[in-house]
């Protein structure tokens, strides 16, 4: 993961936390934040949210700090 800040902004960080179904067709990372219509790949998640909306923030947060050096 060294250097994602570098090659992903801020806005695509986000939408690969919260589904990275729509960046990359064929992923199997899981809809990590589900606000409606996600299909999840464990019933125990069924239209639950793997994180909170801060939690993907922080996650996103924690992620652009990480530059290439």
């Amino acid at each position: 993961m060294d250097g994602v800040a570098d090659r992903w902004t801020e806005a695509e960080l986000r939408g690969i936390v919260t589904n990275s179904k729509m960046m990359f067709e064929g992923t199997i990372m899981p809809a990590f934040y589900v606000d409606s219509g996600y299909e999840r790949p464990l019933d125990d998640f069924a239209d639950k949210s793997i994180l909170t909306a801060q939690q993907v923030e922080d996650v996103v947060a924690y992620l652009m700090t990480l530059k290439e050096e």
